[in-house]
């Protein structure tokens, strides 16, 4: 059981860093086109594993609300794929400012639809 928790809690981070090394490391954000929105699928569905799994190790998974712990999972995540992009920014990794809010929508959208992808494997 204990290592079902780490895995959950800390595979997540260490496979997203990864794939992040090896994208910029090869240039794929910039030339395959659907790299960029697999890792915000990726990074939407780890995140809620990985919230998830730490609350479950906390033992704060109420199962008396599902719905309302759902939630809060899917605003935690909106939070962050706004934190991200407003990083990305100003971190100048937006390449073209023509189409950066079409980017921007993109990425959230795939963000979430990760985090919905993976609230169907979860269940408090």
């Amino acid at each position: 059981m204990f290592w079902r928790k780490i895995t959950l809690i800390a595979g997540g981070p260490v496979l997203i860093g990864l794939l992040l090394i090896l994208g910029h490391r090869h240039d794929l954000f910039y030339t395959t086109a659907w790299f960029d929105l697999f890792m915000h699928y990726l990074g939407g569905m780890l995140l809620i594993f990985t919230l998830a799994g730490t609350l479950w190790h906390l033992e704060l998974m109420p199962p008396e609300h599902p719905a309302l712990f759902k939630t809060g999972l899917i605003a935690a995540l909106i939070l962050t794929s706004v934190c991200w992009e407003v990083l990305e920014v100003y971190a100048g990794m937006v390449p073209n400012w023509s189409q950066s809010i079409y980017d921007t929508i993109t990425d959230m959208a795939s963000a979430l639809a990760g985090g919905l992808t993976a609230l169907l494997f979860i269940r408090p």
